[in-house]
C-alpha cells in the first residue's frame, strides 16, 4: 500500500484528548493514537505529556514495522520529540572535512565517478546525456 505522508490537516472537528489516544494505543490502534497525539502536539507543541507519549506510540509502531524504512522513521521522530531536532548546518564543512573525505576514497572511487561521467559521450548512439528538464516529457 502506497500512501502519502501529509502535513497536519485542517481538521475543523474539535481537538483530540489526550486520554482518547491512550485508550485506542491501548486498544491495539497506535497508528491512531499517534494521529490524536501527533495533532494534540502540533496544537500545543509545549505539551510535554502528549510528546512522551507520542514518542512511545512512534517507538511501537517502529517495532512493529516490517518496513525498514519505517523502522528507521519512527523511533527518528520518538528521538525529535524527546530531544528536539538535530540541525545540522550545512555549507560549513572546513578543509579538514574535506581533506578527511578525500583520504578516506578509495583508488576505485575517483576512477568510478570518472568512469560514470564518460559513459554516455558525443559518440553514443543517442548523443551526450542531458539531465531532464521539470515540466518537460
Amino acid at each position: 500500500m502506497l500512501r502519502w505522508i501529509d502535513a497536519p490537516s485542517a481538521d475543523p472537528s474539535p481537538p483530540p484528548r489526550v486520554a482518547g489516544a491512550l485508550e485506542r494505543s491501548d486498544a491495539g490502534d497506535p497508528r491512531f493514537a499517534a494521529t490524536l497525539l501527533n495533532h494534540i502536539v502540533f496544537a500545543d507543541p509545549l505539551r510535554a505529556d502528549a510528546k512522551e507519549l507520542l514518542a512511545q506510540v512512534y517507538e511501537l509502531l517502529g517495532h512493529g514495522a516490517e518496513n525498514g524504512t519505517w523502522r528507521n522513521f519512527c523511533p527518528t521522530s520518538a528521538m525529535e520529540l524527546r530531544h528536539g531536532v538535530n540541525s545540522i548546518a550545512i555549507g560549513t564543512a572546513g578543509p579538514e572535512m574535506v581533506m578527511s573525505v578525500v583520504m578516506s576514497l578509495t583508488t576505485d572511487m575517483p576512477l568510478d565517478s570518472v568512469a560514470a561521467s564518460r559513459c554516455t559521450t558525443a559518440r553514443s548512439p543517442t548523443g551526450p546525456w542531458t539531465p531532464p528538464r521539470p515540466g518537460r516529457a
